[in-house]
């Protein structure tokens, strides 16, 4: 990023802040009242961690809690565990329960039930993160046990800088749902967490309305992202969906809806001119190009190199952040602390040597389809514009648009050629690297199946020596430059739109509005 568009971010973001501190010092925080959040699309399951997407995530950590929760500062904090310790050989992971969480149902937590909804998902053979916890030779959980009411013991097979981390994870949805929420045949059937919200009611393809819990046992630590108090203002909080972002607009403008959490960035200047407050923030949702390493074609690695140097990855991030955000061929993005410039190091914009290597690969004009949908913007742009740039060099693609729960299907079941994708935000570099790396025999949805990176993987996720880790994670994506085995595009800045009256509104890294906090100025 150019130094005049870095400070201009920066006066843009310290000019919102200081809106929103003067907004703020006008009225103490009151409670009551409701605030309405666009969804782009209908949630996908409220069983936690299974059937997901990223709006499906959002909803699903404000009604259930996890042992541990991402700080907004992307470290890891205290939520159901007020406390925890390891073992001195770091194999033996004990947590310590807060002593006033309560379920929707009435029921007090125990250890008993935290056990209960680990074993569920462990043995739900439709969690995608099982491969996670049981990767041979590193994190692999060997056994979870209550020794008392209020302690839980995790034991791992080896040493692992990812435990908490994963345990944290929002993707993985490693959280408390109650065994009321499952019915005699182990089907789920209704979200019964510990969060500071209950669910209301779900029209399908039309809202979700959550209701303030009023047990609600607050964590005595600090509100920081997902970790600490969840004390919420607000008596309700209605998720609508508008599928049209012009339509979702228009509902901002009149009151119908209050919170647009992923605002279109190119509409950021018209909606503050229509009065409304906009805040920007970096994002860690990385938009990418998926190859299937496994395919006839695209196993050749000439050929997925090819790819590299034909993409124009400056161009596609200069279009799609309006020069927010410059090109991220790696997960590690720039707000991570491992981040230096040699995870800019790319394959360059070439397309006379992509030419060259189709040549020498024996590339026979075979047709290459790239899954993309209309459902994100982002996406469908990124595909068209890709598909423009790797005919340019010598590539036959055809785009196969697809509804989005089929193409995140073919995803997680590695049923594509190429993709445009977006990875919702992965708050540590481990699990960012975790999240496409992996035995495909394993978890389909492993993007790069490559012995020495999972063995270099593997040594970053057991040691704690951050110089070492650096190292490793550079060692990655410098093979990462070789295999090509996906081509990162852009991490994508956060454009978040609210109505002036809504206050205590915070972008954080993790993409999804967290509603506590939130409060309506009347």
């Amino acid at each position: 990023m150019t130094p005049f568009r870095t400070a201009a971010l920066a006066a843009c973001v310290a000019a919102l802040a200081t809106t929103f501190c003067q907004d703020a010092r006008a009225q103490a925080p009151q409670r009551g009242g409701r605030a309405a959040i666009w969804l782009n699309a209908d949630i996908r399951s409220l069983e936690p961690g299974i059937n997901r997407d990223a709006n499906t995530d959002g909803i699903v950590h404000q009604i259930y809690e996890g042992l541990v929760g991402y700080q907004t500062d992307l470290g890891v904090g205290p939520a159901l565990a007020d406390s925890w310790t390891s073992s001195e050989d770091g194999r033996v992971w004990t947590f310590k329960l807060r002593d006033n969480a309560v379920f929707h149902n009435g029921a007090r937590l125990t250890s008993a039930d935290v056990k209960a909804a680990w074993d569920r998902q462990w043995n739900n053979q439709a969690w995608p993160c099982r491969r996670i916890f049981d990767q041979s030779g590193g994190l692999q959980v060997q056994s979870v046990e209550a020794p008392d009411a209020s302690t839980i013991v995790y034991r791992i097979a080896n040493p692992s800088a990812l435990f908490l981390p994963w345990m944290a994870s929002v993707q993985c949805g490693v959280v408390v749902a109650h065994q009321d929420s499952f019915g005699a045949d182990g089907k789920f059937q209704a979200p019964i967490g510990t969060g500071p919200w209950k669910l209301g009611e779900w029209r399908r393809g039309e809202l979700v309305t959550l209701q303030r819990f009023e047990q609600y046992g607050a964590s005595s630590a600090p509100a920081s992202g997902y970790s600490g108090r969840r004390d919420v203002m607000l008596d309700q909080v209605i998720y609508r969906v508008i599928p049209d972002q012009s339509a979702a607009e228009a509902a901002l403008q009149t009151g119908a809806i209050d919170l647009m959490p992923d605002a279109d960035i190119e509409r950021a200047d018209a909606l503050r001119a229509q009065g409304l407050r906009v805040q920007s923030a970096p994002g860690l949702s990385w938009s990418t190009l998926l190859i299937q390493t496994n395919d006839p074609v695209l196993k050749d690695p000439r050929i997925r190199r090819a790819m590299a140097h034909a993409i124009d990855l400056s161009q596609l991030a200069e279009i799609r952040t309006m020069g927010l955000a410059e090109p991220s061929p790696s997960p590690v993005s720039p707000s991570m602390s491992f981040f230096d410039e040699s995870f800019r190091a790319w394959p360059a914009y070439d397309p006379a040597r992509a030419r060259a290597l189709l040549r020498e690969a024996g590339y026979r004009n075979q047709v290459i389809k790239l899954q993309t949908n209309r459902r994100y913007n982002g996406m469908y742009d990124n595909s068209v514009a890709t598909q423009a740039m790797l005919t340019a060099a010598g590539f036959r693609v055809e785009l196969e648009v697809l509804d989005w729960a089929t193409q995140l299907s073919n995803y997680t079941t590695g049923n594509f050629q190429l993709q445009s994708f977006s990875f919702s935000p992965r708050l540590d570099t481990g699990l960012a690297f975790s999240s496409l790396v992996g035995e495909k025999a394993r978890g389909a949805s492993a993007q790069w199946e490559n012995p020495e990176v999972i063995r270099l993987l593997t040594e970053s996720s057991a040691t704690s020596d951050m110089t070492r880790r650096a190292e490793l994670f550079r060692q990655m994506h410098a093979l990462m430059a070789q295999d090509v085995p996906s081509i990162g595009l852009y991490f994508m800045p956060q454009i978040v739109a609210s109505r002036q009256d809504l206050q205590g509104v915070t972008p954080w890294p993790a993409g999804r509005p967290v509603t506590w906090g939130i409060w309506r100025q009347r």
